[in-house]
């Protein structure tokens, strides 16, 4: 038991310090509009081919290179009478469930994961979600974007015809440029193909899904396809800040800010000016210049002291916003709600104890499976309202997105209401892979048993990728042969933590929970923390 506790406390992000890379979750202040109402159809092409096709990871995905997948029988089939009337969010599952085939689930795929990518009455396959939508007037050299909270799996997004975004990272946010398909001030057509190639029915997230869609291994996840909701229409100039988080320090009046800018045509050369926000009223204010080359993605940081902060506490949660803009350029600014709060540990190796805003702290928590009524993957604002409050009634300090990936709607009522909350990506141990040990995954992903001579059998030990080959420094690539699944499930950890790093409710990551067969020499969780630093 000691070995497991020591194994979990291994892989474990305490969200208190210096996470920079950039994200996306984080919104403009700026008009947007949110589509994610009425107005939304879902139709399942079932005869949709996707089996044979290629998926990209997000560094190498390139619109203008890639396939443009229409739907059985052409464009035109997205018309109001084809498939049902849907509000976000939602899934296939929630309105089609065995409606196309079904059959047993058993104990034994119960237990271990096996065969549930092959359906027990949820859809696999194509589904089109569509709508049409108003583009807001803007004008040349501004872009208009669509940000999308969390789709499952694979996200097609198009416009007229045309491919506008893509994402095949499960429940993670990604946004689709539509400027070149749109007009000013017209209506048009904005149209989703979802591709569900299965996934688990279970809490299980430590077997590989027994799935391969075309060459290639997926980690497991929940297995629904759809769409979340706060989906947002906006418009941004072509130099605007692409990012922003709050960053806690351990004094609770200082915040560390660090702002993504982004170029998208024109060079910039001027401030970035910061300010935060309580209650409607600037706090304070604060700048930094960049300059910028036309395309350049640059990172401004600085840290905020801000006299009058108050804590963010359980019994009063107050909430704070960062802004950050650049001079001149009105649809250029990104904001953020934050909290001053801080977590550690001390006396570690003698009289360890967990401290909150430099107060003993004992966490009274308890799992949420994340499998929500209705769709299966997603709260509406009611539901996720209702998880919170509940978990106060009883009592609780806390809670944990279980062996699946959190979700923001939660997040923001915890930020608002008081409540702390774990989080782990589900199927974490993917991104740490085999390849540096001795079981318990092939390099095809496939479970083997820890037997050493079945392990010989399988692959001898001269075989393995020796520790030494890998970059633990997390300032570059793990550039020996990482395999498709373990490169997903990286980048899936590190786009949770740039989505979720700045609620202040959030005060722990973790990569795998209960991972008792990690060998904890593995070099890749160092690298992978590393990565963070």
């Amino acid at each position: 038991m000691l070995k497991r506790l020591l194994l979990v406390l291994a892989v474990l992000f305490a969200a208190l310090h210096n996470y920079a890379q950039p994200v996306t979750a984080n919104k403009s202040s700026s008009a947007s509009i949110d589509i994610s109402g009425s107005g939304w159809r879902l139709w399942p092409d079932r005869d949709a081919a996707w089996q044979d096709d290629e998926i990209y990871l997000p560094a190498d995905v390139n619109l203008g290179k890639m396939e443009v997948n229409k739907p059985t029988g052409g464009w035109q089939v997205l018309n109001d009478h084809q498939g049902i009337n849907v509000t976000l969010p939602g899934t296939v599952e929630e309105h089609y469930w065995g409606k196309f085939g079904r059959r047993p689930y058993t104990k034994n795929e119960a237990q271990r994961g096996a065969g549930t990518a092959f359906g027990n009455g949820n859809y696999l396959g194509v589904s089109w979600w569509w709508r049409t939508i108003q583009v807001p007037q803007f004008k040349p050299g501004q872009r208009v974007l669509v940000w999308f909270r969390g789709a499952r799996l694979r996200s097609e997004v198009y416009v007229n015809g045309k491919l506008c975004g893509y994402s095949i990272m499960s429940e993670l946010p990604f946004q689709a440029d539509i400027t070149d398909a749109v007009k000013p001030g017209e209506k048009t057509q904005l149209a989703v193909r979802i591709t569900n190639p299965g996934g688990h029915l279970d809490w299980i997230d430590f077997a590989q899904m027994r799935i391969k869609w075309n060459k290639y291994f997926l980690p497991p996840s929940h297995g629904f396809g759809g769409l979340d909701d706060d989906i947002q229409l906006t418009v941004r100039d072509n130099v605007s800040v692409s990012d922003l988080a709050a960053i806690n320090k351990p004094d609770l009046h200082q915040v560390h800010l660090i702002a993504e800018v982004s170029s998208h045509g024109k060079p910039y050369n001027g401030p970035v000016k910061f300010s935060i926000l309580h209650n409607g009223k600037i706090t304070w204010t604060g700048a930094r210049t960049v300059s910028l080359n036309a395309g350049e993605t640059k990172t401004v940081e600085l840290d905020a002291d801000v006299n009058s902060a108050e804590p963010w506490q359980l019994n009063h949660p107050v909430l704070y916003q960062a802004k950050a803009s650049l001079l001149n350029l009105a649809a250029s600014d990104r904001q953020v709600n934050f909290g001053f709060r801080f977590m550690t540990a001390q006396g570690i190796g003698t009289d360890a104890k967990l401290m909150f805003n430099n107060k003993r702290i004992v966490p009274v928590s308890a799992i949420s499976w994340g499998y929500w009524g209705r769709n299966g993957l997603w709260p509406d604002a009611e539901m996720a309202e209702r998880e919170v409050v509940n978990a106060k009634k009883m009592g609780l300090t806390a809670l944990q997105f279980h062996r699946n990936i959190g979700k923001p709607a939660v997040l923001d009522v915890q930020d608002r209401l008081g409540l702390l909350r774990c989080e782990e990506p589900g199927g974490g141990k993917f991104a740490l892979g085999a390849r540096y040990s001795r079981g318990p995954y092939g390099p095809d992903g496939g479970f083997l048993a820890k037997d050493e001579k079945l392990l010989d059998a399988f692959k001898p030990k001269s075989d393995y990728i020796q520790p030494d080959t890998v970059n633990t420094s997390g300032k570059g690539p793990d550039g020996d042969g990482q395999t498709f699944w373990e490169k997903y499930e990286e980048e899936k950890i590190l786009e949770m933590v740039k989505r979720d790093r700045s609620h202040p409710s959030l005060i722990m990551y973790t990569v795998q929970n209960e991972s008792s067969e990690l060998d904890l020499r593995n070099p890749r969780i160092y690298r992978l923390f590393r990565w963070f630093g």
